[in-house]
C-alpha cells in the first residue's frame, strides 16, 4: 500500500459499519429482525476492492505499476 491508504481507510470503514450492523441485527434479541447478509457479502467485496484501488492523486508510477 503505497499511496492508497485513504481510499483503503473508507473501504475499511464502510465494510465495518455495515458487517457491525449486520451483526447487531443477527444477534439482537428481537427474532423478528432478519440479518442483511447479502448486503454484508457486498461490504466484504468493498473491502477487496477498496484495498486494491488507488487514491486519484497517486500515479501509476508512484504505485509500482
Amino acid at each position: 500500500m503505497n499511496g492508497s491508504w485513504k481510499t483503503t481507510l473508507c473501504s475499511v470503514g464502510k465494510a465495518l459499519s455495515i458487517l457491525g450492523a449486520a451483526l447487531a441485527a443477527h444477534f439482537d434479541a428481537d427474532p423478528q429482525t432478519a440479518a442483511g447478509w447479502g448486503v454484508a457479502v457486498f461490504a466484504i467485496f468493498e473491502l477487496i476492492g477498496g484495498h486494491f484501488s488507488r487514491d486519484r492523486d497517486v500515479s501509476s508510477e508512484a504505485e509500482g505499476l
